[in-house]
């Protein structure tokens, strides 16, 4: 049964692939956190902080992200950004185009944290949604 398991996991892990849409913009060493509490951590990286949140003002408070993609809303996406198609529906999508920002924070060695920017036509970025996930999660 542990075999089976240990297959398994292994196997997802080599499942996991990107659209290659994506347009790396940024690259930085991972976020240190050996003189912050996990209370601390956890509070400064908490879904609700992020409201009206710009990249720029992200930056100033986590640190300099892991990675930064640029991408639309009206291209295709990848399964982890699927949850936008629910934020920004069909007629939305249609009548506009949704330019996004996806900054990636390392919380730990396992894992990373997520914010999705919505960018305004004035170049300006509002945080719109945010996640925090184990760092080999498929999705």
């Amino acid at each position: 049964m542990r075999n089976l398991l240990a297959f398994l996991f292994v196997l997802s892990l080599y499942s996991c692939q990107t659209t290659g849409n994506e347009k790396d913009t940024i690259k930085s060493v991972p976020l240190t956190i050996s003189d912050t509490t996990i209370e601390e951590y956890q509070k400064r990286f908490n879904k609700d902080n992020i409201t009206d949140l710009s990249l720029d003002s992200s930056v100033v408070i986590y640190g300099k992200p892991l990675t930064c993609y640029d991408f639309t809303v009206n291209e295709g996406i990848n399964p982890f950004r699927l949850f936008l198609y629910d934020m920004y529906n069909e007629e939305e999508r249609a009548r506009r185009t949704i330019n996004m920002k996806e900054a990636t924070w390392e919380l730990d060695s396992a894992y990373r944290f997520t914010i999705w920017y919505e960018v305004l036509d004035d170049s300006t970025t509002v945080a719109k949604s945010s996640i925090s996930y184990h760092k080999f999660t498929c999705f």
